[in-house]
């Protein structure tokens, strides 16, 4: 309270008020205007720095793990197509390497290439020699493939090219794509 002439008195704030129920004459639910919440002491509100600190983190990690699963994909895991050049790029290498053809190859189809090395004997005049080779196309039906391929060969003992195609079958074994039979 004030008195004339003295200092004004310093503002007190009001405690906010309680709903109140309607006054006689007012229609039914309407009811008087509701204090504005203050926000808590000390001008923090809920959830602030520490929300948005570990919001960033989970989003970070997902962005972490959405990364590397992509690129273990890109790196590690080669389509059948891939698989196909990779083998055919070295079986028409001019030393191709057994061992590097091999893992190319289902288990079935890379004991029938160890065999078929330990009983060669010939003499390497009446050999085919892959000229050029490309991909044609491929279809993949859950854990099998085929990739088809279109290759030119010259016959070592006629000196004569001819172009065929080649129809490659793929099979997931050990957790990759392996050749595991081919045909026309």
């Amino acid at each position: 309270m004030t008195y004339p002439g003295g200092p004004p008195e310093p503002y007190q704030p009001q405690p906010p008020y309680a709903p109140q129920p309607p006054v006689q004459g007012q229609p039914y639910g309407q009811y008087l205007p509701q204090p504005v919440q203050q926000p808590p002491p000390g001008g923090e509100q809920r959830g602030g720095k520490g929300a948005l600190l570990v919001g960033g983190a989970v989003l970070l990690l997902i962005l972490a793990v959405v990364g590397g699963y992509f690129t273990y994909q890109k790196v590690f895991v080669q389509t059948p197509t891939e698989v196909v050049e990779a083998y055919l790029s070295e079986v028409a290498s001019e030393h191709p390497d057994a061992g590097k053809v091999e893992k190319y190859l289902c288990k079935e189809e890379a004991a029938k290439l160890r065999k078929d090395l330990a009983n060669d004997t010939s003499s390497g005049s009446s050999r085919s020699t892959i000229l050029e080779w490309h991909v044609t196309g491929e279809t993949v039906s859950g854990s099998t493939a085929s990739v088809y391929a279109q290759f030119t060969i010259k016959i070592t003992s006629s000196g004569r090219t001819s172009t065929n195609n080649l129809t490659l079958t793929l099979v997931q074994e050990d957790g990759g794509w392996k050749i595991c039979g081919y045909g026309p």
